[in-house]
């Protein structure tokens, strides 16, 4: 199955269409809201774990258009923290009244 390219960028970076900016997805994507929304949170993802998206202040507002420049939606995509609980020992008082 072929792929289809679409072009995103970070709105508060003032990033343009830079070589790397891109997602591709198979050919039967049809383009709707619904899976423009995707695409920005597929590109938020990408970024988050490739690009030190982990540093960055979220929400962030992506752009996304297909390769014949035509804009397709502008998102703003947000990241959900999920806290992690880890328990070390800090004395040895076990069995002490």
């Amino acid at each position: 199955m072929a792929k289809k390219t679409y072009i995103y960028a970070v709105i508060e970076h003032d990033e343009t269409f830079e070589d790397g900016n891109s997602i591709e997805f198979d050919d039967w994507f049809d383009i709707s809201d619904d899976r423009v929304r995707f695409i920005a949170e597929k590109a938020a993802e990408f970024d988050h774990g490739n690009r030190d998206g982990w540093e960055c202040k979220w929400p962030l507002t992506y752009r996304i258009w297909d390769t014949d420049g035509l804009l397709l939606g502008t998102y703003s995509v947000d990241i959900e923290a999920v806290p992690e609980f880890f328990a070390s020992r800090v004395s040895e008082e076990i069995g002490v009244k």
